[in-house]
């Protein structure tokens, strides 16, 4: 790689990890989202569990917990995708 790919790639890489950094800190934001949503389904009355709200709130949940898998593993593999671009052009 010469030195203006190498460069280019340096600052797209920067921006990246903080790009990366953003989303974590959003993502444990929606954990506590999730965490929050959760324990208030969990509260409802028993009589309430088959209702159409608690219905609607654990679909909610579900969703949230799909997303918060996806969104970390996203994360995770711009991360690992970024190091072994490094490891090769070191």
């Amino acid at each position: 790689m010469n030195k203006q790919r190498r460069q280019a790639f340096e600052r797209i890489a920067a921006a990246m990890r903080a790009a990366v950094l953003i989303v974590e800190d959003e993502l444990d934001t929606l954990r506590g989202l999730h965490e929050e949503e959760q324990d208030a389904m969990e509260s409802m009355p028993e009589n309430l569990h088959g209702g159409e709200r608690y219905a609607k709130m654990e679909e909610i949940c579900d969703t949230m917990d799909g997303a918060i898998d996806e969104i970390s593993t996203a994360a995770g593999s711009i991360t690992e995708a970024l190091e072994l671009i490094e490891g090769e052009i070191a």
